[in-house]
């Protein structure tokens, strides 16, 4: 009789506890991880990222969020049915005035892994958040089925497409700024066989990548920019060079 009182007592203890933590509101869990965690404030601060509102629980709730001028509204969705497997997996609909991504993001003992469904991105809605850099964009950024799994911070595995649909656009060389009109251009992400995570950007009037960047398993990674993309961007450069070839290339280690 005492076992099974007892064992009424813990569930019911359990039964209360998981209430009480799905029905914690998201602001009094955030509150309470600046007020634990100082540097993450400051570290946001330094960002330009802003946290302005707060909705719901920290299972199901929304949020109000300013990046450098652009606000975003942002839905998470906790799927408490999977939590059984040992991992976090959550539904994430972000939406502004520069688009809507829709996103998956599963954590767990192995890593993390996240899935980009859907992302149709206004690039000239992000134009102040690239003021200091002077930097003018222009087009939209479309992303579908983009997948990225990470493993101690580390980029393990990357695949999908990235598109950009063209435009004009301003940047920075040396005291000028330039002013360009270019044509659409696509990226390619895949893992290759020996782990090396490789990015290839083609222009839509291409029949190679104008660049190229990869990440090896050591954390190396390595950047290539061929002329064609110097020729698209009207950018002077010696023409004795072939289209293909490799202009300037650089080489850093991330990890």
């Amino acid at each position: 009789m005492l076992k099974k009182s007892v064992l009424y007592v813990l569930l019911f203890l359990f039964a209360l506890f998981s209430f009480l933590l799905c029905k914690a509101p998201a602001v009094v869990v955030w509150e309470k991880v600046l007020t634990s965690n100082p540097s993450l404030q400051n570290s946001m601060q330094t960002m330009g990222l802003n946290v302005e509102s707060l909705d719901g629980t920290i299972w199901d709730g929304q949020a109000l969020v300013r990046y450098k001028g652009v606000s975003s509204i942002v839905d998470w969705r906790l799927k408490l049915t999977k939590v059984y497997t040992l991992s976090l997996p959550l539904e994430l609909d972000v939406r502004s005035q520069a688009g809507e991504i829709k996103a998956l993001v599963n954590a767990g003992f192995s890593g993390l892994d996240m899935h980009v469904l859907k992302a149709d991105i206004d690039l000239s809605a992000l134009t102040p958040a690239f003021r200091s850099q002077r930097l003018t964009l222009d087009g939209n950024l479309l992303a579908k089925d983009l997948k990225a799994k990470l493993v101690g911070g580390q980029l393990k595995s990357a695949g999908g497409t990235v598109s950009w649909s063209g435009g004009d656009i301003a940047y920075p060389a040396q005291r000028a700024t330039h002013e360009r009109s270019l044509p659409s251009f696509r990226a390619t992400l895949e893992t290759r066989p020996d782990g090396e995570v490789y990015a290839g950007v083609r222009d839509s009037g291409g029949a190679f990548d104008v660049l190229e960047l990869s990440l090896d398993s050591e954390g190396q990674a390595l950047v290539k920019v061929k002329r064609r993309l110097l020729d698209l961007a009207d950018e002077h450069w010696p023409k004795n060079s072939n289209e293909q070839d490799t202009v300037f290339k650089i080489k850093k280690m991330i990890y």
